[in-house]
C-alpha cells in the first residue's frame, strides 16, 4: 500500500489541561488498526498532569512524539504539529475526543485506493450524526469542480472540522498553509486553502470520529468576550485566501455564511454577556464592523428558527438601537 518510507499518518493533538480525558483519546489513537502511523502530542502550556500523562503513554508507545511549548493556542498547538509530522498524510484529533478503531485505516485506504489528496469521513457527537456535506463515495475533481464546491464551501461547512479529513502532507508543506492565529473557526480558512491546492477529494460515508462535548471547551463557554475580534480574524483570513487565489466570484457565499451563521452566534453570545446595559453597546460594535456591514450589503438572509434572534437581526441591519434597546430590557412576566 505504501510507496515510502514515512508513517502513513501523522495524526496531530493539541493538548491543554486535558488530564480528565486525555487517557480515552490517546487509547483510540494507538488502538488503531492502521499501525503504521506517528501520533504527535502539542502539549500547549498545559498546567495539570498533561503532559505527564503524554510521556506516560510515549514511554509505552515509540509512535508517539511529544512537543512541549508554551501556550499559544489551537492553531499555535497545530501549527507546530505540521512542523513535526512526517507522515504522507496528515490527520488531526482533539484531546477531549476519540477516533473509532478503524478510523485512519479506512481514510488512508480510501486515499490510496483512489489517489485522492484529501479524505473525509463523518462525526458522531453523543448520537448525533454530523455528515460532511458532500458528495459520497466519488471522488471529486477539485479542479473541475471548483465552482460546485466553493460557491457554497461555507454555507455547506465543507471545510470545517479539521478532526474528520486527512490530507496529503505535500498539499500542506509544499504550500506553507497554517492555521490562523487567534481566530474561532480556524479549520475553515485552512482546508479552504487545502482545497485550492488539492487536486482530488474522497468523503466516506461513515461516522468514524466520536466528538464529545466538553463543558471547558471554548466553543461551550457561555460568553466569550473575545468572539467578536476571534471571528473577525477568521473572516480576514478568508478574505486573503479568496485574493490570494482570484477566487472573489465565489463571496456571496461568505456573506451569506456571515448572515445567517456567524452573525447568529455572535447575537447569542452577547445575549449571555453577565452585564445587561452592555448589550446594547456590544451589538452596535458588531453591526459597525466591516466584517457584518459588508455582510449586510452583499449578503441574503435566511429563515431561521429562533424568532427574537431574527428580528435582533433585522433591527440590527436598519441600525434600531432604540428599539433593540426596548427588547434587551424587557423581561416576560414569571410563569404563575
Amino acid at each position: 500500500m505504501k510507496n515510502s518510507d514515512k508513517p502513513c499518518v501523522s495524526i496531530i493533538v493539541p493538548v491543554y489541561n486535558a488530564e480528565s480525558f486525555l487517557r480515552r483519546c490517546l487509547d483510540s489513537l494507538i488502538a488503531q488498526t492502521l499501525s503504521d502511523i506517528e501520533i504527535v502530542l502539542v502539549d500547549d502550556g498545559s498546567t495539570d498532569n498533561s503532559l505527564s500523562i503524554c510521556r506516560a503513554y510515549a514511554k509505552r508507545d515509540e509512535r508517539i512524539k511529544i512537543i512541549s511549548q508554551q501556550n499559544t493556542g489551537i492553531s499555535g498547538a497545530r501549527n507546530a504539529g505540521l512542523d513535526a509530522a512526517c507522515g504522507e498524510y496528515i490527520g488531526f484529533a482533539d484531546s477531549d475526543d476519540h477516533a473509532d478503531a478503524d478510523m485512519f485505516f479506512e481514510m488512508y485506504t480510501a486515499a490510496k485506493r483512489h489517489d485522492a489528496d484529501i479524505v473525509n469521513c463523518d462525526i458522531l457527537e453523543c448520537g448525533r450524526l454530523i455528515k460532511t456535506n458532500a458528495e459520497k463515495n466519488r471522488v471529486i475533481d477539485l479542479q473541475a469542480e471548483r465552482d460546485c464546491i466553493f460557491s457554497h464551501i461555507n454555507t455547506s461547512k465543507i471545510a470545517m472540522f479539521a478532526v474528520r479529513n486527512i490530507t496529503r502532507a505535500r498539499i500542506i508543506k509544499d504550500n506553507k498553509i497554517y492555521f490562523p492565529p487567534d481566530a474561532r473557526g480556524q479549520e475553515s480558512p485552512f482546508f479552504m486553502e487545502c482545497f485550492l491546492n488539492a487536486k482530488s477529494y474522497y468523503s466516506l460515508d461513515r461516522a468514524l470520529y466520536f466528538y464529545m462535548p466538553n463543558p471547558g471547551s471554548l466553543s461551550r463557554v457561555k460568553f466569550n468576550p473575545g468572539l467578536l475580534r476571534q471571528l473577525t480574524n477568521q473572516y480576514n483570513r478568508k478574505i486573503e485566501v479568496y485574493n490570494k487565489y482570484g477566487i472573489n466570484r465565489y463571496l456571496p457565499d461568505l456573506y451569506d455564511y456571515l448572515l445567517n451563521h456567524t452573525l447568529i452566534l455572535l447575537i447569542s453570545n452577547v445575549l449571555c454577556a453577565p452585564e445587561n446595559k452592555a448589550r446594547k453597546q456590544m451589538l452596535k460594535e458588531i453591526r459597525d464592523s466591516d466584517m457584518i456591514s459588508a455582510a449586510f450589503r452583499r449578503g441574503r438572509m435566511n429563515k431561521i428558527a429562533s424568532f427574537k434572534l431574527d428580528v435582533l437581526r433585522r433591527l440590527l441591519k436598519y441600525r434600531q438601537y432604540w428599539v433593540i434597546g426596548l427588547l434587551l430590557a424587557f423581561k416576560p412576566p414569571p410563569h404563575p
